[in-house]
């Protein structure tokens, strides 16, 4: 037999001693081998989880911004949202905390370019996004701040994170709806690696 579970939760989520499972728990506990891995996961609610999912969804687009013609445009991971949104204002930075963005497309300006600002977010969604209410919260957070700083925020499913196609239509739609920055989308055609 083996027993796969969590002795701290099921003894916290037992109301009764005599409940089966919690029973088989301590007797396993008691008396049997227990082979615990050490885990280097860290979980942290305000910070992106650096998943699989995220590493593939920023390899997957990585090559589109290195083409020469999006020199202009740069892209960034796990960016903290106050280094994402320099002008961010003080009340809507405490309602952020610490929070992350998986990641930010920003675009150069100024003369020299020497100043960037970011233009899209890209959250990766994985199944922590569905069902949490919290999670859920956090997500319309991201959300109404975006939208207040004229940022672009496009939701990628983890299934998606390696479709290149999907991810390049939905960045190049975007990207027309921000007016400020029209010579950048004219430079840019659909699928052209170099």
């Amino acid at each position: 037999l083996i027993f796969v579970g969590d002795k701290g939760a099921i003894d916290l989520l037992s109301r009764d001693e005599e409940n089966d499972i919690k029973v088989l728990s301590d007797y396993v506990f008691k008396n049997g081998e227990l082979v615990v891995p050490k885990s280097d996961v860290t979980i942290s609610t305000d910070f992106s989880n650096n998943s699989q999912s995220e590493k593939d969804f920023f390899a997957t687009i990585t090559p589109y911004f290195n083409n020469k013609k999006r020199a202009k445009m740069r892209i960034e991971r796990n960016v903290p949202v106050k280094d994402a949104i320099k002008s961010i204002h003080p009340n809507d930075l405490e309602l952020m905390g610490k929070k992350e963005f998986d990641v930010i497309v920003q675009v150069g300006e100024g003369l020299f370019r020497n100043r960037y600002r970011t233009i899209v977010v890209f959250e990766i969604d994985g199944g922590e996004h569905v069902g949490s209410k919290e999670t859920s919260r956090r997500d319309r957070v991201k959300e109404q701040i975006c939208k207040a700083y004229g940022i672009k925020l496009i939701r990628i499913a983890n299934h998606q994170v390696k479709d290149y196609e999907l991810i390049i239509q939905l960045f190049e739609c975007v990207l027309k709806d921000i007016p400020d920055i029209e010579e950048v989308g004219e430079q840019l055609s659909l699928f052209e690696l170099e």
